[in-house]
């Protein structure tokens, strides 16, 4: 007990060289963050935890760090992983709490820092403390006291260590200690109704109190006592105030019937309120109530109210009270709102972090134009900001590989190894087709798989270095992640490769028990009005595809990339696999992938399996001569003549064929959508029986050098599929300009990747001007 009174002695002020000891350890990206001076936002754990079903909660915290990123700040989510305090998560460390199912997970309420010279800290914990999963024991507490240096708990190995999530007075504490001055979460804490009876206070406004960080939430929830929580903050010194509106938000509704103090008009505002306590050396927080935007509010305040008012009543009635009347009240506002307090929860949490994270740029910016220092800096963490949205519109499907890429130096060599260059990068045709995607603007869930090996973990964080969203690729124990070894000239064209893709056929099928992580839930609870499809997954993952287009009334856009001559033919083979007619079988086939993008000899490798099957119509076997706007069309793969009257017979089994042509561009074929004469620098040739036929030129000027052309098809595809969703293009009402528009753009995206080792260039997204200082 006396060792007890004498830590909690010594937790305030916390000092800045104690915490940045061995007790606290930091992700990857914020260790970079704060070497480079770069602005750092604070996230709590507890909504992974606690605050949503999976996999919401994984989505939206993961959704919440690209964010912030986007908005040029460093994402820094605080939880207890293993026994240690961890400020900024890796995303496997989040994947974990998010998918913790059967064991419960602790809110850490409050930390008691203690004996740096004895090499170990104590966490002490409110007794009966709330947990995902009912109340912790008194007894199961006491096992939570200590976390050695090691990590260790009580004493035994690190596999009896347990982690906790943090609420907002336990993050605010930490990361104030590490010096992040702005933290974004969902709502704070307040006076429990009946509060001046029960004394039941939130902690977080006792830290608010003595704490000197900026809180970026959304106010309070109606289910607390809202006017005697603004109260109780202004005795206790603490500045309320709104953003763009003088009202105080309620959480799940933009008004609460109270008004702040003052409106912050910008981030910048925000920031130089921030700037002033910090340079009167004030030891208070500050509140910025940011209230959920309008077209997210489903919740009716006056009908809340009185689900509120009823639920204290049954909660009086059948004895509930203490720490048990909020998750009671929080059920039956889920109850009557009928989901609409998740969707509400995930727009708020997003928009919050939207505002706060620009708020801590505008800090930083503040604080080095005036010479200043502080764990901030003018520079912004590089990324290109981009729309984001709960909805998930885009589903993309497919390998993730590790690319080992091998270059000759000379075009010819005789000798068994030759001087070249090897570089290793992300690829995998769905990756490829996910990151170009996400790069011009998409907002695609990535559908993927990875072993759990090392090579897993340099995707993992070759993933990070991007910022690339990676919340639906599942490493998978005892697997093998996808390589691929590439044997590339002098001048950049594929000579051979080795290619170890086993893992890919269980993408969707997932080796868990969990239902969540297989393909067809996952689309069954995303939704997408727009999916890419890679070859290398498996016919059962492309029949669920299937299934779900048809429960859409088959009006998703499927794009289908048949990736290699081998695999190319997945598709045209589930004939063969279905126990329906053929013909009702294509029928659904062709309804659902509505775009197919092969390549030459893919075009080549289908039709002869086509016609194997008897598939192809022997009124289509018929060859039309090259027009003149196509003579001069040169290709490495065959004579135009011949690729031209291969797409046609190919469009009689789809609705468009985009053929990837390599340095000559692409042509656009169909018989069933209406392709515009001409769009951007695309022309139309129109053939008899109703084909039609657009040559979209290659952007890639003649003389520049090609690095490597591994992954410019797939960004091709992944920019054409961004332009598709951008344009609102739907699936039966297929829009031909619009296609070809948006295939231009694919274009676009193709010819940056042409001149980097990556994939797909960082530079996908950026606009082509004229291409004269471009390419």
């Amino acid at each position: 007990m006396q060792m007890l009174r004498l830590a909690a002695a010594h937790t305030r002020p916390l000092s800045r060289g104690f915490i940045t000891s061995n007790r606290i350890v930091y992700s990857r990206e914020v260790l970079e963050a704060r070497k480079n001076g770069l602005p750092i936002v604070a996230l709590e754990s507890t909504i992974v935890t606690h605050g949503m079903p999976f996999p919401h909660n994984l989505d939206t915290a993961l959704g919440v760090e690209n964010i912030v990123r986007k908005n040029g700040a460093v994402p820094a989510t605080i939880a207890v992983i293993g026994g240690k305090v961890h400020v900024g998560l890796e995303d496997s460390e989040i994947r974990k709490l998010a998918d913790l199912t059967d064991m419960a997970v602790p809110k850490v309420h409050t930390w008691l820092f203690l004996f740096a010279t004895l090499n170990m800290c104590w966490v002490v914990l409110r007794q009966g403390v709330k947990t995902r999963f009912g109340t912790c024991s008194g007894k199961r507490m006491d096992r939570w006291r200590l976390f050695t240096k090691s990590g260790n708990l009580d004493g035994a190995n690190s596999k009896s260590c347990y982690s906790g999530s943090t609420t907002v007075a336990a993050t605010s504490i930490i990361a104030n200690a590490v010096g992040i001055s702005v933290f974004v979460t969902g709502g704070i804490g307040g006076v429990h109704r009946n509060g001046h009876i029960t004394m039941d206070v939130s902690a977080d406004l006792t830290e608010l109190s003595r704490t000197p960080i900026a809180v970026v939430c959304a106010g309070i929830k109606s289910i607390l006592d809202i006017p005697r929580t603004l109260e109780y903050l202004e005795t206790m010194g603490v500045p309320v105030v709104s953003y763009q509106t003088t009202a105080f938000p309620a959480f799940y509704t933009p008004l609460s019937g109270y008004d702040s103090i003052a409106a912050m008009a910008s981030p910048q505002d925000c920031a130089s309120l921030i700037k002033a306590q910090r340079d009167l050396g004030l030891q208070n927080g500050t509140v910025i109530g940011v209230p959920i935007p309008r077209d997210a509010v489903e919740i009716d305040g006056d009908e809340l109210e009185k689900c509120i008012q009823k639920a204290l009543i049954e909660a009086e009635m059948q004895g509930i009270s203490g720490k048990n009347v909020t998750p009671f009240l929080l059920d039956k506002v889920k109850e009557v709102t009928q989901g609409k307090s998740l969707n509400a929860n995930m727009a708020l949490i997003a928009n919050n972090a939207h505002v706060g994270s620009q708020i801590a740029v505008s800090l930083a910016e503040l604080i080095e134009n005036e010479g200043g220092k502080g764990g901030h800096g003018v520079k912004l963490a590089t990324f290109s900001p981009k729309p984001w949205s709960p909805e998930t519109k885009i589903a993309v499907i497919g390998a993730t590989n590790l690319d080992i890429v091998s270059k000759f130096s000379a075009s010819v060599s005789e000798e068994k190894s030759a001087e070249g260059s090897v570089s290793f990068s992300l690829g995998g045709v769905g990756r490829n087709i996910a990151e170009a995607c996400w790069r011009s603007g998409g907002d695609p869930y990535f559908v993927s798989a990875i072993g759990s090996d090392p090579a897993g973990d340099i995707v993992q964080a070759k993933l990070k270095e991007i910022s690339m969203p990676m919340t639906g690729i599942e490493a998978i124990e005892n697997a093998t992640t996808g390589c691929y070894n590439g044997i590339l000239d002098s001048s950049g064209n594929p000579l051979s490769g080795v290619a170890d893709m086993k893992i890919h056929d269980v993408v969707g099928k997932s080796g868990s028990t969990d239902s969540r992580k297989k393909l067809a839930w996952i689309l069954k609870d995303k939704k997408p009005h727009y999916v890419a499809i890679d070859a290398n997954i498996s016919a059962q993952a492309l029949n669920d595809v299937v299934n779900y287009s048809e429960d859409q009334g088959f009006n998703v856009i499927t794009v289908y990339e048949p990736t290699s001559v081998p695999k190319c033919t997945k598709i045209i083979s589930l004939i063969s696999d279905s126990s329906n007619s053929p013909e009702e079988t294509w029928k659904r086939i062709k309804a659902t992938f509505q775009v197919i993008t092969p390549n030459v000899a893919e075009v080549a490798a289908m039709l002869h399996h086509a016609r194997s099957l008897n598939l192809l119509p022997q009124e289509y076997e018929h060859e039309f001569p090259v027009p003149d706007q196509f003579t001069s069309i040169s290709t490495d793969d065959g004579p135009v003549h011949a690729v031209m009257n291969g797409a046609i017979a190919l469009s009689t089994l789809f609705r468009v064929v985009v053929v990837k042509l390599g340095r000559a561009g692409a042509f656009i074929v169909s018989r069933e959508v209406p392709l515009p004469p001409r769009s951007q620098n695309a022309e139309m040739v129109t053939f008899p029986g109703g084909f039609s036929i657009v040559y979209v030129p290659s952007l890639h000027k003649e003389g520049v050098p090609v690095v490597s052309v591994t992954g410019a098809g797939d960004s091709l595809v992944g920019a054409m599929v961004s332009a598709l969703a951008r344009k609102g293009v739907v699936g039966k009402s297929m829009d031909g300009t619009a296609l070809t528009e948006a295939v231009c753009e694919g274009m676009e995206a193709a010819a940056w990747s042409l001149r980097t080792w990556d994939a797909v260039s960082d530079r996908v997204g950026t606009k082509v001007q004229d291409g004269s200082n471009v390419y």
